[in-house]
């Protein structure tokens, strides 16, 4: 039996902006995360954090 991995993926997005090169990147990741019955993928994007300090911790408490 494997176990499974619940993988969260948290990014500040200040100004509620990514780069187009980061949002391809998630894109990408969602079918290949799909097609292993293991692993549950979370996506936060933090909207309007000037702290990617603040952000990475808030992001933590809610993935939990």
């Amino acid at each position: 039996m494997t176990d499974q991995v619940h993988l969260v993926v948290a990014t500040p997005c200040f100004g509620g902006q990514v780069s187009s090169i980061y949002a391809g990147s998630i894109f990408r990741l969602q079918p290949a995360v799909r097609s292993m019955s293991n692993i549950d993928l979370k996506v936060l994007m933090r909207d309007g954090e000037a702290s990617s300090q603040f952000a990475t911790h808030a992001s933590a408490a809610d993935a939990a």
